[in-house]
């Protein structure tokens, strides 16, 4: 039992030593990259590209993912990971299968440096497995909990930024702009997540995409109900040939009375909110300040 757990404590260290290593020195290889990439364009072409030993191992393991565990329901998954990165707005810089991969990894190492930890501390086979299946269920469920509160966080930032980007889109589009160019006015001067989303939607009109599609791949991409419900409002005015500019300004009022209303909504419910620590905190602190010394006399009194 010592060796194995010698050589997965060797592994660790060598696997968390490489880790840094490239972290450190991430910026350096990727211009290398580049420079290699620009002097052999032609050769590169042809070749398989150079991948860091992080890529090479994720990459592999997508590939056993994808063969395997993703073989008879891949297209319900995919769709559903898709759904979540794009929402979460984690799909420009990861895949699916890239993503898994990657949690695969990271529990696998979770599960083996915890497993090894603590039977080199206690010397108890079964310590060390309840110990690693519980270090494992709770690095899942911050994993979880971490990409819920990315996409809310997300969310409420998009609705923050709308009214302002409505404004924008309206002062471009009166100033004689198409709906493509105040699109691009908003993606320039705005910066954030729906700047972002807006950059994906033109990004697709100039690739031939209908304005029609890249509008509704922009609401599902977001799950946001206040864009969702402008790009609707949009895409019916395009089509019936109502004015933009008075559409996007009833959206921009509806929004700011919608932000009103949430804002009394929250003011009302304070009042309840807090009666659960009054009660529990503030009202037991304020009995024992006031009703303490009575309760020694008497106390003295009775003695």
């Amino acid at each position: 039992m010592l060796p194995m757990i010698t050589f997965l404590a060797f592994t660790l260290i060598f696997l968390i030593s490489n880790a840094l290593f490239s972290k450190i020195n991430s910026k350096r290889t990727e211009v290398q990259r580049r420079l290699s990439n620009i002097k052999n364009a032609d050769k590169l072409m042809k070749d398989e590209e150079v991948l860091s030993f992080k890529e090479k191992l994720t990459n592999s393991i997508s590939e056993v993912l994808e063969k395997g565990f993703y073989r008879n329901s891949k297209d319900y998954r995919t769709e559903k990971l898709q759904k979540t990165l794009d929402n979460a707005g984690l799909s420009k810089t990861t895949t699916p299968l890239k993503y898994m991969s990657g949690l695969v990894i990271s529990s696998v190492l979770i599960l083996i440096s915890s497993l090894a930890l603590v039977y080199l501390l206690t010397f108890s086979a079964g310590k060390a497995l309840a110990v690693a299946g519980l270090a494992l269920l709770i690095y899942l469920y911050l994993q979880r909990f971490t990409m819920l509160r990315r996409i809310t966080w997300r969310k409420n930032r998009m609705i923050r930024d709308l009214p302002y980007t409505l404004d924008l889109i309206l002062v471009s589009v009166e100033a004689g702009l198409s709906f493509d160019g105040a699109i691009a006015k908003v993606v320039s001067n705005i910066p954030g997540p729906i700047s972002e989303e807006f950059a994906k939607t033109l990004k697709e009109i100039r690739m031939g995409i209908n304005r029609k599609t890249a509008m509704k791949n922009m609401s599902a991409r977001c799950g946001v109900k206040e864009l969702s419900s402008l790009n609707t409002s949009i895409i019916q005015a395009d089509e019936l040939g109502v004015s933009l500019s008075n559409i996007i300004r009833i959206q921009a009022a509806t929004l700011r009375e919608e932000r009103k209303q949430k804002a009394r909504e929250k003011a009302l419910k304070a009042p309840v909110k807090i009666l659960l620590p009054l009660i529990l905190f503030v009202f037991p602190t304020i009995f024992i300040v006031i009703l303490g010394p009575s309760l020694i006399k008497i106390m003295e009194i009775f003695k």
